[in-house]
Order: structure tokens, then C-alpha cells, then sequence
């Protein structure tokens, strides 16, 4: 997954599956070199840049499970903001005015959608039941978190109001990234 920051000048991005780290690329210096952000001896992957740019919102396994890690954007101060324990927990995503983050965790046996605040908290769980819903991400304007779900034969992509409420499904013919 490949994050840009909002002014276009940075990219974060992660390589490797089991020991990646997080690397970041300088846009606007010629001939930059990709530096490694955030590293650690296990995974850390799915990077976003808050909207004004100064946290990156991440998940990783270095505490021995899955969570929800934030940090400064230069790569220091990380600390676990949404811990599942003994679940996979991640695709962290920011909503678009950058006090809430939105991820899912397997935590009840099945993928589902929560959301904390970006400084961590009490998290709040946005669905629930027998089917998987994962690889959530805001609206634009943040009333809405998207989201892919098997609740109905194959995975589509629904919505639910980011206050909470009803589930809507968006799309009939398939979708798994509602990006």
C-alpha cells in the first residue's frame, strides 16, 4: 500500500510481507533516495498521512499481535492507539478531519469495522454479525465510512453513517476497496 501526503510532496510506502518496514520518498528533491521511516524486526505496513500531514496512522505485529500503531510523519513517537489482543487487526485509515481513525480486526472470529480517536481511547465497533466486513475508508466529507462485506454472495461494498446507524450497500456486481 502506498500512502501520499496531502501537499503531494511525500510518499510512504511498505515492502516485504513478513519483516517489511515503511520507507518514504522525497518527491521534490532530484534524485532522492527512499529512506526507511518506521522499522521494526517484524511487520509494519498500510501507511496513511493524517489530512494536515504531520502522523501516519500504520499497523504492525512488533508488540507480537496486530495493532494500530500512529507516529509522527517523521517516523518517531509510535504508539499503539487500537489494540485487539490475539487478532489481526489493520488497514488503519484516517477520517478526513484527523481526530478518527477506522480499521477492522478479526477479533470476534470474523472482520469487522471499528473506529478510535487518532490519540486512542475506547474503540467503537461499526459492524457486527456473521459476515466479514473489512478495508474500511471515509467518505470525503467523513459522514460515511465505506466499506467491502460478504454479507450478501460475494463481497460488496456498503456504508454505514460514521455517527453509527444503518448499513447501506452501494454496489450489487462485486467490490472488495472502496478507496
Amino acid at each position: 500500500k502506498i500512502a501520499m501526503s496531502r501537499d503531494g510532496r511525500r510518499l510512504a510506502y511498505s515492502v516485504g510481507t513478513r519483516n517489511s518496514n515503511i520507507w518514504r520518498l522525497d518527491l521534490l528533491t532530484k534524485d532522492a533516495a527512499p529512506e526507511r521511516l518506521i522499522a521494526s524486526t517484524q511487520r509494519d505496513a498500510f501507511p496513511q498521512y493524517s489530512p494536515d500531514g504531520r502522523r501516519i496512522a500504520f499497523y504492525s505485529n512488533r508488540s507480537g499481535y496486530y495493532q494500530v500503531w500512529v507516529c509522527d510523519a517523521d517516523g518517531s513517537k509510535a504508539a499503539v492507539i487500537a489494540s485487539m489482543k490475539r487478532s489481526t487487526t489493520a488497514t488503519p485509515r484516517w477520517s478526513p478531519d484527523g481526530r478518527t481513525i477506522s480499521f477492522d480486526s478479526n477479533v470476534t472470529g470474523r472482520y469487522q469495522v471499528y473506529t478510535v480517536s487518532a490519540d486512542g481511547g475506547k474503540v467503537r465497533q461499526m459492524t457486527s454479525g456473521a459476515a466479514s466486513s473489512y478495508a474500511a475508508n471515509w467518505s470525503r466529507d467523513g459522514r460515511w465510512i465505506y466499506f467491502a462485506s460478504n454479507a450478501e454472495a460475494d463481497a460488496q461494498i456498503w456504508k454505514i453513517p460514521s455517527a453509527g446507524g444503518a448499513l447501506v450497500q452501494v454496489t450489487r456486481n462485486g467490490g472488495t476497496a472502496a478507496t
